[in-house]
């Protein structure tokens, strides 16, 4: 007797309403929480991750701008050190024939 009910069982469960109902899915109560976490992530998108996302560019910008002023500092030291050479080795040449 209880294995022809657990063979009833199993083939009502074959559909996908069967199987549905078997794990508990109550269907508006799911898209109800579909729907609020569709919500939630939407304000959390719009208040949250778009300024964080902004901030992270404006600090990407920043950074850009520091190696390239970095990138000027150090050629004009290399230019600076070059002409620095340049003048010790004429006062030098100049001191030597004195």
């Amino acid at each position: 007797m209880n294995l022809l009910l657990l063979a009833a069982q199993v083939e009502s469960s074959t559909q996908p309403e069967g199987i549905a109902t078997t794990f508990g899915v109550d269907w508006p109560h799911l898209l109800a929480q579909v729907a609020s976490f569709c919500i939630v992530c939407f304000i959390l998108y719009r208040f949250a991750y778009r300024p964080v996302l902004k901030m992270l560019e404006v600090r990407r910008q920043q950074i850009a701008h520091g190696l390239a002023n970095a990138e000027q500092i150090k050629a004009e030291l290399a230019r600076t050190e070059a002409q620095r050479r340049e003048s010790d080795g004429t006062g030098r040449m100049s001191r030597q024939t004195n």
